[in-house]
């Protein structure tokens, strides 16, 4: 579909309304319809009423002020309040000027903009045509080299950005070098225009694009998540325009049709423009109504989805599969006023254990880690995308349901990492009937990888005879799914730990089955009247 449209000063722009997209998203025009867009909201908007200033973070880069403003890394005092700004973006791969041990004091007493990447450039000259004096940009603001500040600073990047006043997200550039005010050209031809009074002008054609932000760099990044979700406002650069977000207005753009996207509704989960829930972060205490809390079943299918979405994105070091998640934790736990253990909350236990390896075709094998990163039962055991059981109630009317006695997890000993459950347990090879087992579902997890058995097992039929000697199947639950009476059996597949207690196991996939009945699997004749079917003994195990 081609779009016409006139050049102001053009014959024709008094009759075609439609303007060219901007070459250019640093002009003044744009910055007055942006800050048209943050005075609308923090005016009128509800959860910008009643806000006060914030604490800013240990080091921001202040832009400056006056006609020649001065740009420098500025160590704020603890007691120092004002509204500032944060930078999403992408890294890339070449080396570009950070914030060192050896040039830290160098960069408070000035910064050498002509040695700065694009991206910081324009984010620069951003937060002064808004209006703000200081922007945090965390190659300036945290001291790359030294572990110790990266630890720290990185422990408040959460708050970093929830609490400033404004996130510039740089959604299309691969690389810190590329910036981002400046658009990617279109195709475009421009056509005489013969205009309704007489007179001769021009029409510029071009097509019509379409884009899917899922596919663009900032969408793909693991550590950009956080970012999104916790930053009040946004305004997302495109490769050719600049769209506002906030919890009121999820999707702002400027008047034009020159772009469609993919998923564009805001209601959609599937939505890149999707936001959280306004409750999602405040504690009940705090809600005006009480009934507006969160239930923990609502809980689990918000962090069940938010979990889906940030493990289908990139991280450059795989260490940071759990610390790139840790910003939306630490506002989650302080909201839920629940345990946050290796990737799930406790309340949420049992049916967060349902996750499983997804199963896309395109799906690439991932290796088992060469270093300890989350036991086993966490999906930070693994790399890649994971899916769960959207079922938060995983009861059963036979009553056959797993109980979680205890769960913990230390960060810092791996001896630690251990679910403590109670359940129905049976060999791995025990079935009454071969073809019911190769209509249930089997999903081995990346770390069962050691060279001793068919990683990629399709069927419990696939496993060796060693596999069957060790591996157990440890019942979750049962519980109904979808529409009419279809039921869904969900089991553990665990193996015995090797130089451990004959109680200890590690966690190597996930089984389950939507056959009726499936759960019979767990029952045994233990009678000698006929008919009656007894459930075999209830088993305390520890999974590490």
């Amino acid at each position: 579909m081609g779009l016409a449209d006139s050049v102001l000063g053009d014959p024709a722009a008094g009759f075609v309304s439609q303007r060219p997209p901007e070459d250019f998203l640093g002009n003044e025009s744009t910055n007055q319809l942006l800050r048209g867009w943050l005075d609308e909201c923090l005016k009128t908007h509800p959860e910008s009423l009643a806000s006060e200033l914030p604490h800013l973070p240990t080091r921001v880069v202040d832009v400056g002020v006056g006609p020649n403003p001065e740009v420098k890394l500025f160590e704020t005092p603890a007691d120092l309040r004002a509204y500032y700004v944060t930078l999403s973006y992408c890294w890339g791969r070449t080396r570009f000027l950070t914030t060192l041990l050896e040039n830290v004091e160098e960069h408070k007493k000035g910064l050498n903009v002509a040695k700065l990447p694009l991206t910081f450039k324009d984010a620069i000259a951003t937060t002064r045509n808004l209006g703000f004096r200081y922007v945090w940009i965390d190659a300036l603001c945290i001291i790359q080299d030294s572990l110790e500040d990266k630890i720290k600073e990185i422990g408040k990047m959460g708050d970093v950005y929830n609490d400033s006043t404004l996130t510039i997200a740089v959604v299309g550039a691969t690389a810190v070098a590329e910036g981002f005010l400046k658009t990617k050209i279109k195709q475009f031809v421009d056509l005489p225009y013969k205009c309704p009074d007489g007179t001769l002008g021009s029409v510029r054609v071009s097509p019509r694009k379409e884009s899917d932000l899922w596919d663009d760099s900032l969408y793909t990044r693991a550590w950009c998540l956080q970012e999104n979700l916790l930053s009040p406002r946004l305004l997302l650069y495109t490769d050719t325009e600049v769209i506002w977000q906030c919890q009121t207005s999820p999707m702002k753009r400027p008047k034009t049709s020159h772009v469609s996207y993919v998923r564009e509704n805001p209601q959609l989960g599937s939505s890149p423009f999707s936001r959280l829930p306004a409750n999602v972060l405040k504690p009940a205490a705090k809600l005006e109504d009480a009934e507006k809390a969160l239930s923990d079943a609502e809980r689990y299918g918000i962090w069940r989805s938010l979990v889906e979405n940030y493990t289908r994105r990139n991280l450059t070091v795989a260490s940071d599969r759990l610390p790139a998640l840790g910003g939306i934790a630490k506002k989650f736990e302080v909201a839920w006023k629940d345990n946050y253990l290796a990737g799930i909350w406790e309340r949420q236990l049992l049916p967060s254990l349902s996750w499983r390896r997804s199963d896309k075709p395109d799906q690439p094998h991932y290796p088992a880690l060469a270093e300890y990163r989350a036991p086993s039962w966490s999906w930070a055991s693994i790399d890649g995308p994971v899916e769960f059981d959207i079922r938060f109630d995983l009861g059963n009317a036979r009553g056959m349901q797993a109980k979680v006695h205890s769960c913990i997890f230390d960060m810092d000993s791996k001896n630690k990492d251990a679910i403590v459950i109670e359940g129905y347990m049976i060999p791995v090879a025990q079935s009454h009937s071969p073809d019911e087992d190769r209509m249930a579902q089997l999903y081995m997890d990346d770390h069962a990888d050691d060279g001793r058995w068919p990683l990629m097992a399709d069927s419990i039929g696939d496993f060796n005879d060693e596999m069957k000697r060790i591996c157990w199947r440890l019942l979750l639950g049962e519980g109904r799914y979808g529409v009419g009476k279809m039921m869904r059996t969900t089991a553990l597949v665990i193996m015995q730990e090797s130089g451990e207690d004959e109680d200890t196991f590690t966690r190597i996939g996930l089984w389950r089955s939507s056959v009726k009945g499936a759960s019979k699997h767990w029952v045994r004749r233990d009678t000698d009247e006929p008919g009656v079917k007894v459930h075999n003994k209830k088993r305390v195990v520890k999974i590490i």
